[in-house]
């Protein structure tokens, strides 16, 4: 195996490196986006993530750690927008 490839899989380098951990597996996320509004006003309502599915939002990989880091993604959330026009 190559040198460079040696570094980025941790092999040859003397440390316990295993990226089995960092695979994701396939996910869907639903948005949601609904408004009524006139000439010179909006409301609208929205939802991301609609549905709180759990998925990894980053994986960062630190073979210098022994594998690497995983962040959640964002849960639920909705709100309301107002908007006027003046």
């Amino acid at each position: 195996m190559p040198a460079y490839l040696q570094d980025l899989t941790g092999e040859g380098t003397g440390l316990p490196t295993s990226y089995e951990k960092t695979q994701v597996d396939g996910y869907g996320v639903m948005n949601l986006r609904l408004g009524i509004g006139s000439d010179n006003w909006r409301v609208t309502a929205f939802a991301r993530n609609l549905l709180d599915e759990d998925y990894v939002g980053e994986v960062i990989l630190a073979p210098e750690f022994g594998g690497g880091f995983m962040t959640p993604g964002n849960e639920r959330t909705a709100g309301v927008e107002l908007e006027y026009m003046f």
